[in-house]
């Protein structure tokens, strides 16, 4: 009597003596078959008798038949051709290989770290008993769970195994890591009172295209879908930048700060005399860092050299100054016109020389420029005659005569001396020069 095992739990099977000398002849072929099966096939909770009452290889009754039509727990009994059953019975464990369909997503950004990957793994038959995650068909050290955190592109495989021993290699799960953008904002990170700054995203797509483009600020967005953004206040900037693949890069804050401009403004007299000047004060601040340049301007063209905190004027113009502090802000001050007054004319005239005891009267002859003539003052030798302060004077003593002449804009001229001397030549009651001088 013959008996064969199988790799899964049996008993020994025992050929009936009754089986045909035909049986006998196909049991190695038989056999493999069962083996095969045993190899192939997985549990079955349905118990049952199937019975082999054909020889041969296929067809109806056949070992291989029976072992297709067969679930776990199902016992195979043998017939001989007058329809008598073998005393024993082989009971078929089916061991079904488990399933394993890997899904998560297929693509991720660098920024993402990780996609996660699951095995959706069944056991088929029995238990699952182990994970192993390949990459490429390369073990992954320490990958052993039922999902797996994939930190690379590559393609990846998982292989399931059961507690009957049997495995399954899922198909290749390929991933791929998709670039982030780049962005990095640069622009002038200040800029003065009333001015602006134009910022750049200096964006670039990493993978795919750029989507989007978002301009921040500690107020929320500020811009949207252009590459640069112009500033108008003071604030923390940063640009989000988005390509196709739904990837996206915030970059490094950007502090932008606004300087306060200069002040200025010109004080001094707005008018002079000819031959004079005024000296015009710029009164400046800084308004933020310090002041470093003033630049003096006559109906808004740079005067040479004329760079100080004040500015001497000695042409009639409109004058403004042009104040720069040390981050750059310049205000131009509102503008002062100057103006330049005629000075008045004075010559005297009258006799140069005049008889003892008498007097001459000299005429200052006098105008205004500008103005009107204000006063007069006569002096004798520069120095002042007290009283004499009309148009003309009454000189009785020889002398050096000169008047000076005042207008209403405060100008003055002093007009060239005239010498008057005594001309004692004269006889008596009678005088060449002069008028007679009253008794006195």
């Amino acid at each position: 009597m013959q008996s064969f095992k199988t790799k899964c739990r049996q008993e020994p099977f025992k050929l009936p003596s009754m089986v045909d000398q035909f049986v006998k002849l196909k049991l190695i072929k038989m056999k493999n078959l069962l083996l095969l099966f045993l190899l192939l096939t997985g549990f079955s909770t349905l118990a049952g008798t199937i019975k082999v009452t054909n020889g041969n290889d296929a067809g109806p009754g056949s070992l291989r038949q029976a072992i297709s039509q067969a679930h776990d727990g199902d016992s195979i009994v043998f017939t001989n051709a007058s329809g008598s059953s073998s005393s024993s019975k082989q009971t078929i464990i089916v061991n079904t290989a488990p399933t394993a369909s890997i899904t998560g997503n297929a693509s991720c950004c660098e920024s993402d770290y990780f996609t996660l990957l699951s095995s959706n793994a069944t056991a088929g038959g029995g238990t699952i008993s182990s994970y192993q995650w390949q990459e490429s068909g390369n073990t992954i050290s320490g990958a052993t769970n039922a999902t797996y955190f994939a930190f690379a592109a590559g393609n990846y495989t998982v292989v399931v195994t059961n507690s009957g021993g049997f495995s399954t290699t899922s198909t290749a799960f390929a991933v791929t890591v998709n670039a982030n953008p780049t962005t990095s904002v640069s622009g002038n990170a200040s800029f003065c009172a009333g001015g602006n700054t134009l910022l750049s995203s200096n964006a670039t797509a990493g993978s795919g295209t750029i989507s989007s483009i978002v301009w921040k600020s500690n107020s929320g967005i500020v811009g949207e879908f252009n590459a640069t953004y112009t500033a108008l206040t003071a604030d923390i900037y940063d640009v989000v930048v988005t390509n196709s693949n739904g990837c996206l890069t915030q970059s490094i804050p950007f502090t932008v700060t606004v300087n306060a401009v200069p002040t200025a403004s010109i004080s001094g007299t707005a008018s002079f005399c000819a031959g004079g000047n005024t000296v015009l004060n710029s009164n400046a601040t800084a308004g933020s860092g310090t002041t470093v340049n003033y630049q003096w301007q006559e109906r808004g063209s740079n005067i040479s050299g004329a760079t100080n905190v004040n500015y001497t004027a000695t042409t009639a113009g409109t004058y403004t100054v042009v104040v720069t502090n040390s981050n750059g802000c310049s205000f131009t001050s509102a503008a002062l016109a100057v103006m330049v007054n005629a000075v008045p004319t004075a010559s005297i005239s009258g006799n140069a020389s005049f008889c003892a005891r008498r007097y001459t009267v000299l005429n200052s002859n006098a105008t205004a420029g500008s103005g009107t003539i204000n006063s007069y003052q006569w002096q004798e030798s520069g120095n002042t005659i007290s009283g004499a302060t009309n148009a003309t004077y009454f000189a009785f003593a020889a002398g050096n005569y000169t008047v000076v002449v005042t207008n209403s804009n405060n100008c003055s001229t002093t007009s060239i001396p005239l010498f008057d001397y005594i001309n004692y030549s004269c006889s008596y009651g009678k005088c060449a020069h002069g008028y007679f001088q009253q008794p006195g």
